[in-house]
């Protein structure tokens, strides 16, 4: 007897505690006249709910056993869509949103695992609306509440400037690239690097200083291209971190010798680690701890690619209104056209033969309508006779393809282009080499040109069920479809034309990477949106 007495003071002592810490949630179970009342817009953001000695009133058509909390949602009659977030929660729940009638019959209803959710509920034409959050047993999680409140048509100009890197390394590892360092074990490298011991574990760091001439876009994604033949081991010394000046996290999406690290703003925007100010120099830091296998500078080369958001990009179109719930990221429906996009920088550490009497701007080509394109700007130059554009398929085996004149000794820029009319399918290496008047030779660091992206497709965009991708029928490509936190949702190796079912996959912004064998060449951002009936 005594013990039964025992276990209904505790029980009767935990039903104290939750009505004096709770008293909200309790009250606005009583009924369905005294709900927990929110607001559309501006989003809401409620953490620490519990339905912790709630009523078991969900309506009799949707319910399952076990207890209920209702939240009144008020929208604007105009309202499309409206979003749900649930964040850290303990246990699996269902979602149901009846319109206008907190005890509806009809069931509007989604089921949620225990983490993170997000959910999109179709609405119209009602200006009140009942979230019902339902389970068997008791469940702690965060939920935010947002949506879309009307649709209008914009045009908004392209404020992303132009990101650029900065010379403003103090110890830059290559005096002509004044933009990067190299650090070994806390020790700062210059080409030709040495690396010691060989064959035992040690850290490498790289700072990249990067800034914006004129606009808000910022750089979102590094990607580091080690060679198997110059390192082994390779591990990010972290494998998340926080952003340098925005808040948020970088974190790394990938592994062996093809490293990338993608930066996730805290408000789930898409936006990049930038403090928003042009021509400030940033600097970027990222570590490995690894083994080097060389010392050969052919061997230790490591190619650094660089993407920002697509932040400021114009557009012109149709835009939703309202506001996204906290963790729901791009929530808001547009249809139109854009101008500018996601830009991308690229260098490597080592360059072989370098040593150009000429002071070289810029060196870069793209691939179009079946031809490559090369472009390459001098600033100064000393007896320079002539250039000579050379490719490769492999990086090490060079062929020379045209002979173009220089400017002698000059101290003015000059501006050189070349069209390679055949090139090869796939990945080129293209570079300059440069002969004096007395025949002394020097090269330029090869820059990478592919054209498999300009043939790979991705549609459609946004998608709700699958979305199709057709490759190139010459190789094996590996897929990866990442959800917004860098987690591997889908993947496969395929040729030709193929397809992700995305229909399982919870609504909001993903990122598709495609590699053709150790090199990424295509990297899109991938929008899912569910056509609810």
């Amino acid at each position: 007897m005594a013990f039964f007495i025992e276990q209904f003071m505790k029980k009767l002592i935990i039903i104290l505690l939750l009505s004096l810490v709770q008293p909200s949630i309790l009250d606005a179970q009583i009924s369905c006249a005294n709900p927990i009342q929110v607001d559309l817009c501006p989003s809401v953001y409620l953490t620490h709910q519990t339905n912790a000695g709630a009523q078991d009133d969900a309506p009799s058509a949707c319910n399952i056993s076990g207890e209920d909390l209702v939240y009144e949602i008020f929208a604007p009659q105009s309202a499309l869509h409206i979003y749900i977030s649930v964040m850290n929660a303990t246990g699996a729940m269902k979602l149901t949103l009846n319109t206008g009638s907190c005890t509806a019959a009809t069931c509007n209803t989604y089921n949620i695992l225990p983490g993170n959710s997000t959910i999109a509920f179709n609405v119209s034409s009602a200006n009140y609306y009942y979230l019902w959050v339902d389970a068997s047993s008791t469940v702690e999680y965060d939920i935010s509440i947002g949506g879309d409140t009307s649709l209008q048509a914009v045009s908004v100009p392209n404020t992303q400037g132009l990101l650029a890197f900065d010379h403003c390394a103090i110890y830059p590892f290559k005096i002509s690239k004044p933009f990067f360092e190299v650090k070994y074990n806390n020790t700062f490298k210059y080409l030709p690097m040495t690396l010691s011991p060989l064959n035992q574990t040690g850290q490498l760091c790289v700072s990249v200083y990067l800034k914006n001439l004129s606009g808000v876009s910022g750089a979102r994604v590094f990607q580091f291209s080690f060679n198997p033949a110059g390192f082994a081991g390779i591990v990010p010394a972290d494998t998340l971190f926080s952003g340098f000046y925005n808040t948020g996290d970088w974190k790394s999406v990938s592994t062996g010798f093809n490293q990338q690290f993608i930066f996730y703003d805290s408000l789930g925007l898409g936006r990049g680690d930038f403090d928003g100010n042009p021509n400030v120099c940033l600097k970027y830091e990222f570590c490995f701890d690894l083994i080097p296998l060389s010392n050969d500078p052919n061997l230790t080369d490591v190619a650094v690619n660089i993407y920002s958001d697509d932040y400021g990009a114009g557009f012109n179109g149709i835009v939703g209104q309202g506001c996204c719930p906290f963790g729901f990221s791009n929530c808001l429906y547009r249809s139109g056209t854009s101008s500018g996009g996601q830009a991308g920088l690229s260098f490597g550490f080592n360059d072989p033969g370098s040593g150009l009497p000429i002071e070289l701007i810029d060196f870069d080509g793209a691939y179009s309508n079946g031809e490559v394109k090369l472009n390459w700007t001098t600033a100064t130059e000393i007896n320079n006779d002539f250039f000579t554009v050379e490719r490769s398929k492999s990086g090490f085996e060079w062929i020379e393809l045209l002979n173009i004149g220089g400017a002698g000794t000059s101290s003015v820029m000059n501006t050189y282009s070349s069209i390679d009319i055949h090139p090869l399918k796939g990945i080129s290496y293209y570079r300059l080499k440069q002969t004096d008047f007395d025949g002394h030779i020097s090269r330029s660091e090869p820059i990478k040109i592919s054209n498999i992206s300009e043939r790979i497709q991705i549609y459609p965009n946004p998608v709700s069920e699958k979305i199709f991708i057709n490759l190139p029928r010459d190789n094996e490509y590996q897929l990866f479809l990442y959800s917004g936190i860098g987690e591997t949702m889908l993947h496969q190796t395929s040729i030709g034309i193929t397809n992700f079912d995305v229909s399982v996959l919870p609504e909001g912004v993903y990122f598709l990477q495609i590699y053709s064998g150790n090199e990424s060449i295509e990297f899109k951002k991938i929008i899912i949106m569910h056509n609810k009936k």
